[in-house]
């Protein structure tokens, strides 16, 4: 939500709105904080992600914050066995063995096979990142709408209608960029982007332990010290599926079972060194990418999100890319590696069938087409996630088809992110 803030605000074309429940950290905010660019290759990637990262860095950098902000000192993909090790060094970076990675982490002997390191790996402290966004654009004249509940959109005509908890607000167009929370507003989206808990515990502030971040166990697990002591350790999440958006105020326990025997890897840590522990967010898609543009079937309404547990290195620049697709009035970006993320690409058999609303269609025959394109979109997710299930070596799909198969439960306070743009007036619900 803060990374789009800031670019839908323009100065020659009169006040922007901003709603949600309260500023959020985001996944990342209450997750892992790594700030670590892809070096896939496909469709682009790399480079936009590199580019991307240059670009937060220029801006942290342009406000004064780069030192208590940001960090690039290198990250470690750690290999726990033969199998991921042999993944890991078909990679690109400088491999570790498994004594050197011993002697750098402090961890137990045996604990990890050995590692890559990535010298383009980094750290980020979210929060001050989110305060500096949204300050940017309060001063550039964008209005923040703290505990403003939106609870459903409607399209009228040429405007929308956001019904929220504390009034009805009429706009132009919409960007909803809340991740996890985006199935709860659009209901397109609740078997694309599935929100999924991830445990983290923090530390009180300690010795300097860890000068690198890391991942490890195919990215389960992840751990960093931050400049203040703390170490962060957090993971579980193929074991945690969130079925629903409430279970972010519980912590499940075999999950925090799971992350304290991970930590036991690490003698110098016990448990009376937890400060904090709490369940953090992911909005994962099938293809584990973010969706981004227009959403379809509705003529003024833009998405962001779905970053699938990678979202630091690229959501301030895919919020920017939405933010001028909206404000141009574009379904989707023809640039390269953002075209791959368009908004309508798991609702290919759209084009196929009418809307889903047809005043000249009869209701029996209505019913028949809502129902046979539902069918056809879930056959098609189940397909992607049995696909990534074998390709990654995990079973997603037995945690997973749950959230398929039941509906989420009624909307909830938990709402945390909507961009209103080109706002011209509210009035009382």
């Amino acid at each position: 939500m803060a990374s789009c803030a800031p670019f839908t605000v323009n100065e020659t074309e009169g006040e922007r709105g901003w709603s949600s429940k309260f500023p959020p950290p985001g996944a990342t905010g209450r997750c892992g904080r790594h700030m670590w660019p892809a070096t896939d290759a496909t469709d682009g990637r790399g480079e936009f992600e590199m580019n991307a990262v240059e670009e937060i860095r220029q801006y942290v950098r342009s406000r004064g914050l780069e030192a208590c902000c940001l960090d690039f000192p290198g990250s470690i993909e750690l290999a726990i066995d033969e199998e991921e090790l042999e993944l890991i060094r078909s990679g690109h970076g400088e491999f570790w063995d498994e004594e050197k990675v011993t002697e750098v982490l402090g961890c137990r002997p045996g604990s990890f096979r050995g590692g890559m390191f990535h010298a383009g790996g980094g750290k980020v402290s979210p929060l001050v990142l989110r305060d500096a966004l949204l300050q940017d654009a309060i001063d550039r004249g964008a209005r923040l709408l703290s505990s403003c509940v939106v609870e459903r959109i409607e399209e009228k005509d040429d405007r929308v209608v956001l019904h929220t908890c504390m009034k009805t607000i009429e706009v132009e167009k919409v960007i909803v960029c809340s991740n996890a929370w985006i199935p709860q507003i659009l209901s397109e989206y609740e078997s694309i982007i599935r929100p999924t808990c991830d445990v983290v515990l923090m530390t009180r502030p300690l010795p300097p332990a860890w000068k690198f971040g890391f991942t490890a166990g195919d990215d389960q697990w992840y751990g960093m010290q931050m400049q203040d002591g703390r170490i962060f350790l957090g993971g579980a999440s193929r074991e945690c599926e969130c079925l629903s958006l409430e279970s972010e105020r519980n912590v499940n326990e075999d999950a925090s079972r799971q992350l304290r025997d991970f930590m036991s890897k690490f003698p110098f840590l016990s448990e009376s060194d937890i400060e904090a522990e709490w369940t953090g967010l992911i909005a994962e898609t099938p293809d584990l990418r973010p969706v981004v543009g227009a959403v379809p079937g509705r003529k003024r309404v833009w998405v962001c999100g779905g970053f699938s547990g990678h979202g630091m290195p690229v959501s301030c620049s895919l919020a920017r890319e939405t933010a001028e697709m909206a404000l141009r009035g574009e379904r989707r970006s023809d640039k390269k590696y953002v075209s791959c993320l368009d908004a309508a690409r798991f609702h290919r058999s759209q084009n196929k069938l009418p809307p889903l609303h047809d005043p000249g269609r009869g209701e029996e025959e209505e019913e028949a087409r809502e129902d046979a394109r539902e069918e056809e979109l879930e056959e098609d997710i189940d397909q992607l996630f049995r696909e990534l299930g074998e390709k990654r070596g995990v079973a997603l799909m037995d945690a997973l088809k749950p959230r398929i198969e039941a509906p989420l439960p009624p909307l909830q306070p938990a709402v945390r992110g909507l961009c209103e743009m080109h706002q011209e007036g509210t009035k009382q619900g």
